[in-house]
């Protein structure tokens, strides 16, 4: 029997090692996935300096009070987490509300009664307020004087002993009245001396007490026409009062930030002149010691839908253009945050 060759021998002795799992190669471990990062946690909106605003306006239901309303509107939906607030107001106890910073932010006023607070004269004689800076002036208001035709007044000066309606103490009709007045040589004192009755009533009650012949003239601002006057002249024969010249001028030589008006011809039922007349600008203002960023974030947001506020409640005019947002006003007069918004 022929013994195997030596080849042969290692061959079998190799395939008894493979079959035998001698010099096999170890399974490779899959590698691990790399592990997905963890989200970063979501930045936090920054946190609102002011959370809450107040803003004083006029009679409810007047062009102030509206425009403030549709303000805030915006305020809350441009600024979230702001909360805005309208109260009603007088022009005068409007702007110390707003420097004393506590119950008010916001407020509107005639723009001369806010140069006077600025300066520490008439109104405001007991000394100046530092706390307030304009923001924007957005309508022209007009005084409107309108006597019954049986009263035969024709002039200011025929008031001396009449029955008037110069509207409440602290609105700016009763301050531009009672100027007026005093420039003619009258006082409250003197006209109810003198046989006359002075009634401090708003412009809303005076047509009734005309119409019932309580009254003999009245005084409102605001725009042309104004609708009490539309209201009274249905029923009461009524003549407009002009300013004369000499009144006119005295009146805008003491008191600043005051205009020239006119009243146009047939504004009124049997108006067929122009009446000579005297305005002013309103002015909505801030509290100086708001953070700039946040009134500068504020003015911007009134800016930006000045349009739909115009459209929107009669006789506003907002504007970015500085001509129209500073009637009356000085640099120096506005708060510094907002004059970089104007063209």
């Amino acid at each position: 029997m022929r013994r195997p060759s030596v080849l042969v021998v290692i061959a079998l002795l190799v395939l008894s090692m493979v079959a035998s799992g001698c010099g096999q190669t170890a399974p490779q471990t899959a590698p691990k996935p790399a592990a997905t990062p963890a989200p970063a946690p979501a930045a936090k909106p920054a946190e609102l300096p002011v959370k809450s605003l107040v803003i004083t306006a006029g009679t409810v239901g007047g062009g102030w009070y509206l425009a403030a309303a549709r303000i805030a509107e915006f305020l809350q939906k441009d600024i979230p987490g702001l909360k805005v607030t309208v109260t009603e107001g007088l022009a005068l106890d409007n702007i110390k509300l707003v420097n004393k910073g506590r119950d008010a932010d916001i407020g509107i006023t005639g723009t001369p009664m806010f140069i006077e607070a600025m300066n520490g004269v008439g109104s405001f004689k007991d000394g100046k307020l530092t706390n307030i800076g304009g923001l924007l002036t957005f309508a022209v208001d007009t005084l409107q004087i309108a006597a019954t035709q049986k009263s035969n007044i024709k002039t200011l000066k025929d008031m001396k002993n009449k029955r008037i309606m110069p509207d409440r103490p602290g609105t700016g009709t009763e301050v531009m009245a009672r100027g007026l007045l005093n420039i003619n040589g009258m006082t409250y004192d003197s006209i109810n001396k003198a046989g006359g009755k002075v009634q401090h009533i708003t412009g809303e009650e005076s047509p009734q007490l005309m119409r019932d012949g309580h009254l003999d003239t009245l005084f409102v601002k605001g725009r042309i026409p104004f609708s009490t006057i539309l209201d009274l002249q249905t029923n009461v024969p009524i003549r407009m009062i002009p300013l004369d010249n000499d009144t006119l001028d005295k009146f805008l030589k003491a008191n600043p930030g005051y205009v020239k008006s006119v009243i146009p011809a047939k504004t009124y039922t049997g108006q067929t002149e122009d009446v000579q007349a005297v305005g002013h600008s309103s002015l909505m203002y801030v509290r100086k010691d708001l953070p700039a960023d946040f009134v500068e974030k504020v003015t911007a947001s009134i800016l930006s839908h000045a349009e739909e506020i115009n459209k929107g409640v009669a006789g506003m005019a907002f504007s970015n253009l500085k001509a129209k947002a500073m009637v009356g006003l000085a640099d120096k007069d506005m708060h510094a945050a907002v004059m970089k918004l104007f063209k």
